[in-house]
């Protein structure tokens, strides 16, 4: 499975996804800051995003978060993939819409507590990690953080470190257009 040409061998992926309001924006060139594609960013994120999913085999396990102002998932438990999984996640990737602002603290904190699942974290014994729902996060973004607990850099580092400390979950952050916020 290939999204934004990073490729993963899991079958157990999370897909954190920005629809915040600058998605509808016009993607911009590395190479040339004044063109854009023509196309918007959130349109080049539901075709990858569509791509990837292809490349999930049936009985894969995944699920995608979604993150503006706010952060929701498409459904409340993991989906396993199949014909009927497959053709209902076409649908709703293809009527996504964009609004509000960048909430990347509750959107990692949000992809950590999916991967996470029921377990609870284990303060002691060894050892201290758990096995994790999806095992790959990939997490696109166009922008810095601009809402939620806190937009600070370091701040959403430390958290991220953190949550994943007992997971161990490969997380892929993903900046889509030269606007992006590296």
């Amino acid at each position: 499975m290939t999204f934004f040409g990073l490729r993963t061998e899991s079958q157990k992926v999370l897909f954190v996804l920005d629809v915040s309001g600058s998605m509808d924006f016009p993607m911009r060139t590395y190479t040339n800051d004044k063109e854009n594609s023509g196309e918007t960013r959130i349109s080049v994120a539901k075709r990858e995003l569509l791509q990837a999913l292809a490349g999930i085999r049936e009985g894969g396990m995944f699920n995608i978060v979604l993150y503006s102002n706010d952060v929701w998932s498409w459904s409340d438990e993991p989906v396993v993939m199949s014909v009927e999984t497959r053709a209902e996640v076409t649908t709703f990737v293809e009527e996504l819409t964009v609004m509000g602002g960048t909430n990347l603290y509750g959107a990692i904190k949000g992809g950590l507590d999916a991967c996470r699942g029921e377990a609870r974290r284990k303060d002691v014994g060894t050892p201290k990690w758990i096995t994790p729902v999806y095992d790959t996060i990939f997490l696109l973004s166009d922008g810095a953080p601009s809402v939620g607990i806190s937009t600070d850099r370091e701040d959403i580092l430390d958290m991220a470190a953190e949550e994943n400390s007992d997971l161990s979950v490969t997380i892929n952050s993903i900046g889509l257009s030269s606007e992006q916020d590296a």
